[in-house]
């Protein structure tokens, strides 16, 4: 006999005598029951006798005289009736196997009677702690609450005190009581040397069966209170630090069992909880307090922090000094967006190290540093450092130099953070490239191998060509079940069938059942790689991983998708008809009933002031649509109440309900959901059962759910009347303004409408016509900058606007420059105008033309100054020559023009000054001047300044003859024209803008027209459907048969989806448009959002690839799927796959489909809104927004969506996401 053997016998004969279970050995004479051969303590217990009373009596004399006990023979559990000493019976379930070999029988026997009042009790149990839930906010009140049920729990009980720690002085005090211990007050007492201190310190619930001979207790105590008896429970915080404790007493001895300490400690948790969310709730009180405390003195901390901006200059400067003059390599890398990885700044060290040339540094990024191996490992470390939940500190690495060389370094790396995010790492290298390198030749690849092998989580096996196993880790012995003693030699094809292993070895995993020697089997997931063995053979490397647990909860996740699309599918009706009030309350209290298998009734409750009004309801309930009740004292105010989900599961016992109206009605369990609009409380959702405990928590959540999507709808019907409301307001109000619009057009003056800075928001024809720009190009310019104002007696435009501001309207002349660059002076009338408190202040400007009256007065004034002006005064640069050009007289104005004292330029020629280009064709000119056929000519062209520069003139060239009208002189009147050329550049800068700007107005107006184009066809077609079936229905629902009315119906029914289809797209792209789109990504199961995306008709396709993580919105990511496998379902006939790659940081999901595929010449344009391709425009209904909405998305959660035609045909569109780091 082998010591294991032994060891196993006496491991039963332990496990027989020690075991809660009553057995029992009872020979077998001739099939029939003989005398008692063995029995354990816990059935000598159950018939009270002892053990040595019990071996070698009769069997018949344990059993009452009609038991069938006594007629032992089949091998399966059958009731029988026991009997004590005292004639007290004791009805027990045996279950009886037979040992023919040994002629013995084994019965274990279980006491019926106490499994019945376990489960009465855990029942009571769990009210309680839904009470506890109930009140969990009033700390006073979870405590009453707790010492007046505990007892109804443990009846044997009979006083309860809760014990809470005094934080101050470290004693236990009474917090509540109830019972015997309502009468004298208990003293506080110190945790050490009392039965509640040893829960405390051991954090478990302890028993006193005999406060008089248990050394643990307290005697003063237990004395002055009369308790024979304690049981005591813990309670803890979050974190296991002691809280207090909840005790219950006895008067008599022995009055608590293990199941008293089970329902104990399950109301201890239950009790710890309630505390602990009541002191979470007064700290959340508190800290608002704080916070606002904080916002009054963040006035106080403005200078402070003025001051601390300034210490951070200073301390920005030091820092600069040390990076560039210290020893130590440093770099510092950006962390945002556009810098992540870049280097930007470095240190003379930093390139001592590496080599890179100092040139380098705006181009250097730390993928030049690093070897390909690394580049994941860096993308996950910028990541993280980015992300803020890495904070840096000191790593280890391999980098390359410009060379090429590896060089090993330490780094230390800080993060330094601006407006609360990470901006920036600082990096600090030193090499330590030696010193490793004398280290790496003590690492040995066999040690390696080893502790991989050992410490692997994974069970592996390695056999020989005969499939024999030569070593074995320590988790594969677990998996199976045996020692390496016993696995070693082992075939593992006594694991796994032979034929099992040869499909492994051609795929990429098989999963098994592997049975242990103890009889138990577990699911494994092996797969086989071939590695080198002995002799140059070819051995086999098995790892498998126990599944068992994974297959069971795909089991239970099986049966629970079931039940949630259902839920689904509901919510998809409600929402279909969510813009119609009464039409959501009526399908949400019908189709509820199929949500519930339990459900004979619905109801939706909606609060009318302080009642509660029955706007809809179905089943057996459906008479009380429109009945008024309480809205407080009643089950279905709890919602209202608790704001959350109530349960009632036995309204016969329920105190909360009207036992005799539920009776009345049929009502035996209930449940309900509060329903919300605008973070208040509206009504409730309610379900009703014909049976008690019909529902059951996931009941409720469904119910949850339930009750979200009606409240979403209610408040989507309430908002589309508000937007039709809204609409019509806005429509009378712009036909107003195009009526006032098209009388201002008539007026013959300029009228510009112009905010208070300049910027021109309207411009008539008037305006048109004065000054030549129409009104694409006058919109959105500044009105002074367009027009060029010159404003009268020096004045400034603030000025103006002062004037404008305090008296509301002013009036004046102005000079305004036209299209062509000619003046206008107009008489100019400004009022102020206000439309509303919450619009900024415009101007009403009118401008009338009186150019001609003031250019005829300017030209009376200028002549009279040239009358009584000198040469010398004149401004502008005037000349006299000889008729060789030989100047005779310059003025002061000429000398500055060209930087010469007027001395050096008398008798010099003019030539020296004049560019050479611009003395072509003067000979000819001069020739006409001196014959007489013109009286002057005009150019333009270049002098030389004395510093070398040009200087851009405007001359005009006469003649000055004899009283005989022979030629005397030449006179010339130049201008500086060089503030003209450069104004002249700015216009036409300018008019570059403005053609670019007329572009961007041009593409904007062909959009409205194909938004408009493309909704009068998409919302047409839907809507003259819906009429013309809701026509049809109206006028001959008598004559219709019901299949027909149901086929109106859905018919109605689909076309309305489709518009809202259209709505959710337009209000997608005008979402994306406006810049506003937020995604508030979280770390998500890429495997788990494929898989809810295909719920609802795509359940068919397969999903390729492992499980990654991502880093998106999930609502966002839903929405990218579903408009995909939509859009291969409207052009390809549906989606074949969805498969999943990684690589680089990045996670992609490709949608792939066997189509027709893309158009060549269309897929430049395949994301752009409203597009759509020629060949499917007539013949697929579709907006052109999915798949711009997909790119819009994508883009808003950092990634990108791309296409790819398939291999064989087909579409593949590939969506680019961020993996998550961890």
């Amino acid at each position: 006999m082998s010591v294991g053997f032994l060891q196993r016998e006496s491991l039963l004969a332990e496990a027989f005598a020690r075991s809660p279970v009553a057995k029992v050995v009872v020979t077998f004479e001739a099939g029939v029951p003989g005398v008692v051969a063995e029995a354990n303590a816990a059935f000598c217990r159950l018939v009270a006798r002892e053990h040595d009373e019990l071996v070698g009596a009769p069997w018949r004399t344990l059993c009452a005289e009609d038991s069938a006990v006594g007629q032992l023979g089949v091998e399966a559990p059958a009731p029988c009736v026991l009997r004590r000493p005292d004639g007290t019976r004791v009805r027990a379930s045996g279950s009886v196997v037979a040992l023919r070999d040994s002629g013995t029988a084994y019965a274990m026997v279980e006491v019926v009677e106490s499994r019945d009042a376990e489960t009465e009790r855990l029942r009571t149990t769990i009210d309680v702690q839904q009470e506890i839930s109930a009140v969990a906010r009033d700390r006073d009140a979870v405590l009453k609450l707790i010492a007046d049920r505990t007892l109804e729990v443990l009846s044997s009980g009979d006083s309860c005190v809760v014990l809470l720690i005094d934080p101050a002085e470290g004693l236990l005090r009474a917090a509540a009581r109830s019972g015997r211990s309502t009468g004298p007050t208990l003293p506080p007492m110190p945790p050490a040397g009392s039965l509640p201190g040893v829960a405390l310190a051991t954090g478990r619930t302890v028993r006193c069966d005999d406060t008089e001979t248990d050394p643990r207790v307290d005697a003063v105590l237990s004395g002055l209170s009369g308790n024979r008896s304690l049981v005591v429970a813990p309670l803890s915080e979050v974190d296991g630090s002691p809280l207090g404790a909840l005790l219950v007493a006895g008067r008599r001895p022995h009055s608590f069992d293990d199941g008293d300490e089970q329902q104990l400690t399950l109301l201890a948790q239950a009790l710890s909880g309630a505390l602990r969310h009541a002191g979470a709730a007064a700290e959340n009180a508190l800290l608002l307090e704080r916070a606002r405390a904080a916002v009054r003195a963040l006035a106080k901390e403005q200078q402070a922090t003025l001051s601390a901006v300034e210490q951070l200059v200073r301390s920005e400067r030091r820092f600069a000094s040390v990076f560039k003059h210290g020893p130590v390599a440093k770099i510092v890398v950006g962390l945002r967006a556009g810098d992540l990885g870049r280097i930007i700044h470095t240190n003379p060290a930093f390139h001592d190290i590496f080599g890179h040339p100092v040139a380098r540094v705006g181009g250097l990024r730390m993928t030049d540093l690093i070897v390909e191996e690394q580049a994941g490992e860096l993308a996950a470390v910028l990541g993280g450092l980015a992300s803020g939940h890495d904070p840096g500190g000191e790593r280890e690495v391999v980098l390359r130099r410009a060379d090429g060389r590896p060089v090993t370094v330490t780094a230390y790396t800080s993060v330094i953070e601006d407006e609360g995010s990470p901006q920036t790492a600082v990096i600090q290298f030193l090499d330590v490239t030696a010193a490793r390198e004398a280290q790496a030749g003590l690492t040995r690849s066999e040690e390696q191998f080893r502790t991989a092998f050992d410490s692997s989580p994974i069970a592996m096996l390695i056999s020989d060509e005969q499939a024999r196993i030569r070593q074995a880790n320590p988790a594969a012995e677990a998996l199976t079940g045996r020692s390496g003693t016993e696995l070693d030699g082992l075939s593992t094809n006594e694991l796994i069938d032979e034929q099992r292993w040869r499909v492994a070895a051609t795929e990429d995993f098989i999963e098994e059942q592997v049975r242990r020697p103890d009889g138990s089997t577990v699911w494994v997931r092996a797969t086989l790689s071939m590695i080198p063995g002995l002799n140059q053979g070819r051995w086999r490397l098995v790892q498998a991983q126990d599944i068992t647990a994974e297959r069971a909860a795909a089991d239970v996740v099986k049966r629970q998708v079931e039940r949630l699309r259902t839920t689904l599918d509901l919510q998809r009706e409600v929402t279909a008809v969510a813009a119609d009030r009464d039409a959501t309350l009526r399908v949400m209290a019908e189709r509820s009933l199929r949500v519930f298998g339990a459900a004979v009734a619905s109801g939706v409750v909606l609060l009318e002031g302080e009642q509660l009004r029955c706007v809809a309801a179905a089943g057996t309930l459906s008479a009380a649509a429109g009945q008024v009740i309480c809205a407080t004292g009643t089950f279905t105010g709890l919602a209202l109440a608790t704001g959350g989900t109530a349960s009632c599961p036995d309204t016969s016992v329920d105190d909360r309900v009207d036992r005799a109206a539920c009776a009345q009605l049929g009502v035996a369990a209930a449940i309900t959901s509060a329903l919300y609009a605008d973070n208040r409380i509206i009504g409730s959702l309610t379900i009703t059962s014909d049976r008690a405990y019909g529902f059951d928590d996931t009941d409720e959540q469904h119910l949850a759910l339930l009750a979200d999507s009606l409240s979403s709808a209610l408040r989507h019907a309430d908002d589309a009347a508000r937007n039709a409301a809204l609409l019509a307001e806005r429509t009378e109000s712009l036909a107003v303004l195009r009526r006032h619009a098209r009388m201002l057009e008539l007026i013959p003056a300029a009228v510009i409408v112009r905010d208070l800075d300049g910027t021109i928001r309207w411009w008539n024809a008037g305006a048109t016509e004065l000054y030549g720009w129409s009104a694409e190009e006058a919109l959105g310019r500044i009105t002074h900058e367009l027009l060029g104002t010159a404003f009268p007696d020096g004045a400034s435009r603030d000025e103006l606007r002062d004037r404008l501001l305090i008296d509301g309207h002013w009036d004046g002349p102005l000079e305004h420059r036209t299209a062509d660059g000619s003046t206008v002076i107009v008489l100019s009338r400004w009022a102020l105008h206000r439309p509303d408190s919450s619009t900024d202040a415009q101007v009403l400007e009118i401008n009338a033309d009186v150019t001609a009256e003031r250019t005829a007065e300017r030209a009376l004034a200028e002549s009279e100054q040239r009358f009584r002006g000198q040469f010398t005064n004149s401004a502008v640069g005037q000349v006299i020559c000889e008729l060789d050009g030989r100047m005779l007289a310059v003025n002061p104005a000429f000398s500055r023009l060209v930087g010469h004292p007027i001395a050096e330029l008398v008798g010099r020629a003019d030539r020296g000054l004049v560019d050479a280009e611009d003395g072509t064709g003067r000979a000819e000119r001069l020739a006409e001047l001196l014959s007489g056929r013109a009286d002057f000519y005009h150019v333009e062209g270049r002098l030389q300044h004395a510093t070398g520069r040009w200087v851009d003139v405007d001359a005009t060239i006469s003649l000055v003859r004899e009283s005989d009208g022979t030629p005397k002189h030449v006179l010339a009147a130049i201008v500086d024209i060089s503030d003209r050329r450069t104004a002249e550049r700015a216009r036409d800068a300018a008019a570059e803008e403005l053609a670019v700007r007329n572009d961007e107005l041009e593409a904007a107006h062909q959009l409205r027209y194909d938004i408009v184009g493309m909704l009068g066809h998409e919302i047409g077609n839907p809507l003259s459907s819906i009429r013309g079936y809701a026509e049809v229905l109206v006028d001959d629902w008598a004559a219709l048969d019901a299949a027909r009315r149901t086929r109106s119906i859905e018919a109605i029914h689909r076309q309305a989806q489709r518009l809202d289809e259209i709505v959710r797209d337009i209000l997608a792209m005008v979402t994306i448009d406006s810049g506003v789109l937020t995604a508030h990504r979280q770390q998500l199961s890429v495997h788990d959002q494929i898989r809810q995306a295909l719920v609802g008709g795509h359940e068919h396709v397969p999903v390729e690839g492992a499980d990654a993580e991502v880093l998106a919105d999930p609502g966002q990511l839903q929405q990218i799927l579903t408009n995909l496998l939509s859009n291969a379902d409207k052009y390809a006939g549906g989606a074949t796959a969805v498969r999943i790659t990684t690589g680089s940081g990045r996670v992609r999901l490709h949608v792939v489909d066997d189509g027709p595929g893309v158009p060549e010449e269309f897929r430049s344009r395949l994301f752009d809104r409203l597009s759509r391709a020629a060949r499917d425009a007539g013949q697929v209904g579709g907006t052109g927004l999915g798949l711009y909405i997909v790119q819009g998305l994508a883009q808003a959660n950092r990634g990108d969506v791309g296409y790819e035609p398939g291999r064989d045909g087909g579409s593949v569109f590939v969506v680019s996401l961020e993996e998550s780091a961890g």
